[in-house]
This record gives C-alpha cells, structure tokens and sequence, in this order.
C-alpha cells in the first residue's frame, strides 16, 4: 500500500496525495468467470477478444476475468500493451447492464492497481465522458436496483482513485459541475451506505482544493452535518468530519473542530488487533482454487473482515485528521515539504518550532486524552501480523491495514511531538522507551520502513528536547540499536536520523566514554552514498567534536574530511 505522507528531514509530515488502496472490483463473480479466467488464465489476447463477442455473458465475464488477473503485475502489463483501457471504456457503455458493471469493476482495478501511468492513460483516453454519463443515468434511474447501486460504486470508485492522483482529474469534475449529482448521493433513504462512502470518500479528496470547497452551499454543509450528527457508520461520520474541516473558513475551524473531535475519538476506542483474532477462525473458510489460481473468499466471509476494515480505515482517517492539526498555529503549508536526500532541516529552526506556542487545537487534542489513544496505535505485535501474512495470503489486503494505521499514528505523533511542549505530555522517559521498543521491533521488519522512518524521527525529537533538560537516561543498549539504525541500508532518512541521535547523544557527559566509537560511526558514514547521511554525519562531528577537549580522539581517530572535498561530493551535500 502506497505511503500517503511525506516526511521531511527533521520535519513535520504531510499528507500527499496518492491512490488509497481499496477492493478493487466490487462485484465478485468467480464462480461464473471461473472457467473463462481458466480457459485464458494466460492468454491475455483471447480475453480481450471475447470483448466483443456476440454473447452478452461472453463478454461481462471476460471483464470479470480481466478484472482479477490485472491484479498480478505481469498480466497488467500484457493487458495495457494491447490497449485494454480503450477496449474496457467501450465496454463500460454496453447496453446491458451487467457487463456495464463488470467493465467498471475492471476500470477499477486499472484505475487502483495501475500506477499514475495508467491513471493518466484513463484520462488520455477521456474516460471521464462515459462515466459522468454513467453516473447522471444512473442517478435519475427511478428504480436504484442493487446493480444500480453497485454500477454507481464502481464510477464513483474511478472518479476517487482519479482525483487522489490527478489535478486534471478534479479540473474535470468541477467543469461538469458535478457536486449538486455527488451531495444528492448522501441521501440514506434513497441511496446504499456503500454508495454514500464512495460518495463521501470522492468529496474529501476534491474538497482538499480550495477552490472547490468554496463552491460548497449551506444547505450541502448541512447535509455533512447531519451525517455527523446521526449516521451510526464510524467511516462515514469521520469523512463528513473531514469535509467539514476541508470547507470551514479560516475564522471557524477551531469552533468546528471541538465540535468534531469527540467523534473522531471515539473512533479510536476499538482495539482492531483484538477485533481481527476474533475473525481468526473464518479464515479456515477460505480455500484455494487451483483453476483459477487464486483463493476464493466465500462472500459471508468477506462480509465480516470488510466490517472490520471499514473501522481500520475509519482510524486511519481520523489519524489523517488529527495530524494536519497537530501543528503550530503559524505554520504554513511551505514548511510541509516532501523529502528529498538533498534536504535537511536546520536543527536550530527545528528547535525554534518546537518553542513556538501550541495551536488551540493541539491544546485540545492533548487536553482531551486523545495522546494516549494515539501512542496505542502505534504498536502493534507486528511480527505476529508478519506471520498471519506468510501463513494466509488470501488475506493480506486486510493484514496490510495494519501497517498503514501504524504507520499513520506514527506520523501524527511525529507532528504533535514537534509542535508540542513535551513537558505537557507527562513522562518523557515512558515516552522514550516506548518509541525506542516501537522502532527495534518495526528494524526487525524489513518492509516497514515507512513508519521506522517517523519513529525514528521521534526518538529524535525527544532526544532534542532532553539535551537540555536531562529526562532521562540513553542506555547502552540504547546506544548500540541507534548505531545499528545508522547503517539501515533501505532508508537514507533511517540513516540519517539514527546519525543525528548519535549526534545529542554525544554530547551527553555520561556517556564521554562511547564518542570513540561514535566518531567511528561518523567517518564510516562519510563514505555514504546519499548526500543528506554525508550532511548530518558532518552536522554530527561538528557539534561534538568542536570543542579543544576532544582534541585527542579527533587526532585518535584521524577525523580528517579530505576524502570528501572533492568537487563531486561537495555538489552533494546540502549544508
């Protein structure tokens, strides 16, 4: 699953915006397309063929197939090289109506699985026209059958997929003037509550753009309102929260935001990993189809870790939230920058962020108890995950959840650390073992570097703060991990925290006894390839090693930069 927060060196993350990673094909018809998908499993060509055969089934169950195989990255290959965008877009205005549906599904799966290549192949192609058509016929359908419903899922579904990555993509929909169609989509007694969430997903994206939220009226705010107020669907309250905080004027927000944060902490109340176990024994339904190649979900099944997702996404998006306000009150959106290995922040600027008074809303969000029940999401027993992932594949979409909510608590915790006084927070010393036993465990896993990368910024963070008021202790075990962390070879940023810890630790007298080995640490990482390592290894030795009474291990360890004074490596290395 895509990362959709950028971290900068030393700095606060931001949300980016990337595809969010959803079931792809929302109607499931394995059993029908079981011998098709067997037939052709490996000739993408007779599938597409069978696009245009005679044969309504014919050609919806070819969709169905193409819908399943372009998950495996091959297929999609072999698929785009013979235009299945064009093929499937044509498919997608077929007059029957189901394999309109199955078609859509396939778009999709294009549209999620694709990357931005395809994506910007889908608005080449002008796939926009047949589905705003979709979408205003399907929405004046007097009857909403539940294959309404579901080709309404499916459009709205590309239209979300779209704009998360493409400005082009939301120009589009504010040209068609499409938001009166989306907010009569919200309405319980007419539409599905899945149709609602794809509608609310879609709007939370597009309202991101100023210019768009400024077209919203009164009477559609009230609508968000309103779900807030009664809606008992925990995703659905937390994206008309968000709305709501993407639409509310400068003057207004932290009215509208004490209004709202009492939902999003209840949203935080449920122990996912506990909820998850109690699904354990459905697993055992699950069997593989050696036809079709792939494990068959049987849909009771699917049902209930779809339950269970909806109240991981309903987290993850109020952890989303609470990190764009766990900021200071003056901070602009140009000191939210993405990272880049030539970067680095200055660690007094950083320093001076910190100093600067808590926004009113970070007041709230500590004051409320909210601190804690974001620190509990950001451990979990992810070596069991890891082994749950191994043992039943089938569900890895679901287990893969897991590391995004991490991830994204981490993450607002990086920001509320950074932007707190971290005397307001109560024990630093509990909050720096934690986050150290948060970060050995995440190096013991190698895909999770994403979230390393935020905890690694916090143990940072809290180092920083205790260099002038001596909280707590950095053991020797703590000492040896960082060092370790410094040569993590997956993640220069890793890399770079772990140097500037070494660096606060340094110059801690109690622990004079390691800055040999330290030093060593630091001449090592000067032989590095990425220009930010080179730059807080430098950073690092100055602070330390300035001084006239380290003269002797200077000369010990012949802390000489020569070997980096070449033109190439300067041009590297951003001071």
């Amino acid at each position: 699953i895509n990362a959709e927060y950028g971290v900068t060196a030393m700095g606060k993350i931001k949300r980016n915006r990337t595809r969010v990673l959803d079931t792809p094909l929302g109607v499931v018809q394995e059993e029908q397309a079981k011998k098709l998908i067997s037939d052709t499993i490996h000739k993408p060509l007779a599938l597409l063929e069978k696009l245009e055969d005679i044969s309504t089934i014919q050609r919806e169950w070819a969709c169905c197939s193409i819908a399943h195989l372009i998950e495996e990255p091959k297929s999609l290959e072999d698929f785009m090289r013979h235009d299945v965008v064009s093929k499937l877009l044509k498919r997608a205005c077929d007059t029957d109506l189901e394999v309109k549906l199955a078609a859509l599904g396939a778009l999709r799966n294009l549209s999620v699985l694709g990357g931005d290549n395809v994506c910007a192949e889908l608005l080449q192609k002008d796939c926009f026209t047949p589905l705003i058509h979709t979408l205003k016929t399907t929405v004046d359908d007097p009857q909403k059958s539940n294959t309404w419903m579901s080709v309404l899922v499916q459009t709205i579904s590309i239209f979300w997929s779209l704009c998360e990555v493409s400005n082009k993509a939301i120009s589009i929909l504010k040209q068609n003037e499409l938001l009166p169609i989306l907010f009569s989509l919200l309405n319980p007694l007419v539409f599905s509550q899945e149709v609602m969430i794809c509608t609310a997903q879609l709007l939370n994206v597009i309202t991101e753009e100023i210019s768009f939220a400024q077209l919203i009226t009164n009477e559609q705010a009230n609508i968000l309102k309103n779900i807030v107020s009664v809606s008992g669907n925990t995703l659905l309250r937390n994206l008309a929260a968000s709305i709501i905080m993407n639409i509310t004027p400068p003057n207004q927000i932290f009215s509208n935001f004490e209004t709202i944060l009492p939902i999003l902490s209840s949203s935080l109340d449920i122990d996912v990993f506990i909820t998850f176990r109690e699904l354990e024994p459905l697993i055992e339904k699950i069997v593989y189809d050696s036809a079709i190649e792939r494990s068959v979900i049987p849909e009771n099944v699917e049902e209930k870790f779809n339950a269970w997702k909806t109240v991981v996404d309903a987290q993850i998006l109020c952890l989303e939230i609470l990190a764009n306000f766990s900021s200071n009150d003056d901070q602009d959106e140009s000191e939210f920058i993405e990272m880049d290995e030539n970067m680095r922040f200055d660690e007094d600027q950083i320093m001076d962020q910190s100093n600067k008074p808590m926004s009113e809303e970070l007041k709230l969000i500590i004051s409320s108890g909210l601190f804690n029940k974001i620190c509990a999401k950001c451990m979990f027993p992810v070596a069991q995950i890891c082994q749950l992932e191994a043992k039943f594949p089938s569900i890895k979409f679901y287990l893969r959840s897991f590391y995004v909510l991490q991830e994204r608590a981490l993450g607002c915790m990086n920001n509320m650390l950074l932007s707190s006084d971290l005397s307001a927070l109560g024990d630093v010393s509990r909050l720096w073992n934690f986050f150290a036993d948060v970060c050995v465990q995440l190096a013991n896993i190698p895909q999770l570097i994403e979230p390393l990368e935020f905890g690694s910024n916090i143990m940072w963070t809290l180092l920083r703060h205790d260099s002038s008021h001596q909280i707590f202790d950095v053991t020797p075990n703590h000492l040896q991990f960082i060092s370790e962390l410094s040569k993590q070879r997956a993640s220069d940023q890793v890399r770079a925290n772990a140097l500037g810890m070494l660096g606060v630790i340094g110059q801690k007298r109690s622990l004079a006894s390691f800055l040999p080995s330290i030093g060593v640490r630091f001449m090592e990482s000067l032989s590095d390839d990425s220009g930010l390592v080179i730059a807080e290894a430098l950073n690092s030795i100055f602070d330390i090693f300035a001084e006239e009474e380290f003269n002797a291990i200077v000369k010990e360890l012949n802390l000489s930069l020569i070997h980096i004074s070449e033109p190439t490596r300067q041009a590297e290395i951003s001071y």
